[in-house]
């Protein structure tokens, strides 16, 4: 039977913190916990570099307009780029709150429709869900990221929906879990090629 914790990533991630010199916390079962988020967007970079890691999923949540438009937000789509460049797969499914995606509306507002669109020319594949569709189903409405079959990342928010901690699991059995969530979500989203597709059909 196979180790179900990857203690050689687990290693990696700890070195990396080691050398960052911020405070973390290391649970019984290995998983790391997180509160600094600029040192998490330089291990986030490191992770996205590692050539055992090929393909990452992603969940992310876009509340308001304003989300990823920061320093961290560019940072992170600078590193998304680079690994597709370098040949990762990159598949992002973004869960868009209805103000920004009204049912009436074929496409995202335009306040966030150039964020998407600069993803899919970089070559991210993209997946598209109104939040309120997903609310079907109150515990999808979150963010995670896989990473190949190694680890899984996920945030934890505090009572404004702001980035309170990032949670970092080695564990097979939480990855396993996390793409049946994955699935879960794909059922309520569509992809953006689609979307395209569907609105040359009507003009």
């Amino acid at each position: 039977m196979s180790d179900p914790i990857d203690s050689a990533l687990r290693q990696f991630v700890m070195l990396k913190l080691a050398n960052l010199d911020e405070r973390f916390r290391i649970l019984d079962d290995g998983t790391i916990i997180l509160s600094d988020t600029q040192a998490w967007m330089t291990l986030y970079d490191q992770l996205m570099r590692s050539p055992d890691i090929t393909k990452h999923w992603s969940v992310v949540w876009i509340k308001s307009a304003d989300d990823w438009q920061d320093e961290k937000g560019q940072q992170c789509l600078a590193a998304n780029f680079a690994a597709v460049r370098r040949g990762m797969k990159l598949r992002r499914l973004l869960i868009i709150a209805d103000q920004l995606w009204p049912k009436a509306d074929h496409l995202p507002h335009e306040s966030i429709l150039r964020w998407v669109q600069d993803q899919n020319r970089q070559g991210i594949n993209l997946d598209l869900a109104r939040e309120s569709e997903v609310n079907q189903e109150s515990d999808l409405v979150a963010e995670m990221s896989v990473y190949g079959d190694r680890a899984i990342e996920s945030k934890e928010f505090d009572n404004k929906l702001q980035t309170m901690r990032l949670v970092l699991s080695f564990d097979s059995d939480k990855i396993q879990a996390a793409m049946a969530r994955w699935n879960r979500l794909k059922s309520y989203a569509v992809s953006y090629w689609t979307l395209l597709d569907q609105l040359e059909i009507k003009e």
